[in-house]
C-alpha cells in the first residue's frame, strides 16, 4: 500500500510543478504580448497624427 501512496505523491507534486511552470510561462508571454500590443497601438496613433498634420 505504501507504494501507491508514494506513487500518487510523486504524481501530485509533478503535476503541481508542471502547472506552476506553465502558469509562469503563460503569464510572462501574455505580459510580452500586451506590451507589444500597446507599443503597436502607440505607433499607429503617432503615425495617424503625423498624417493628419
Amino acid at each position: 500500500m505504501e507504494g501507491w501512496t508514494l506513487f500518487w505523491k510523486i504524481v501530485l507534486i509533478s503535476t503541481a510543478a508542471v502547472f506552476a511552470l506553465v502558469s509562469v510561462a503563460v503569464a510572462v508571454g501574455g505580459f510580452r504580448d500586451v506590451k507589444e500590443l500597446l507599443r503597436s497601438i502607440k505607433e499607429q496613433h503617432d503615425e495617424s497624427d503625423e498624417e493628419s498634420q
